[in-house]
Formats: structure tokens, sequence, C-alpha cells
């Protein structure tokens, strides 16, 4: 059986990628800048508790 032209060009040598072609950004960015937005704003829970309990007097 033959194989399809496409697939037996693509396995003997890798071909660059075309230019007008979007790469997809790096998501690590995203997440690591996400996880430092999170870790500023993160309270500890004792504090919370003691907010709740002078706001109740």
């Amino acid at each position: 059986m033959q194989q399809h032209p496409t697939l037996a060009a693509s396995s003997s040598a890798p071909r660059p990628v075309p230019a007008h072609v979007p790469r997809p950004a790096p998501a690590m960015q995203v997440v690591t800048k996400g996880w430092w937005v999170l870790r500023e704003e993160r309270v500890n829970a004792e504090d919370l508790l003691r907010q709740d309990e002078d706001e109740r007097k």
C-alpha cells in the first residue's frame, strides 16, 4: 500500500512552520502570572476569623 504523498514527505524531513501560522501563547506565563496575583492576595485563616470576631463585637 502506498503512503499518502504528504505523509511520506513529512516523515523524511521536518518541514518549517509557515510564517502565517500563529504560534500558541506560552501557557506557563499566564499560569505564573495568575499564581503570583493569587499569592499576593492570600490571607491567613486566623486573621479572617479574628476580623469576624472584631466585627461581631
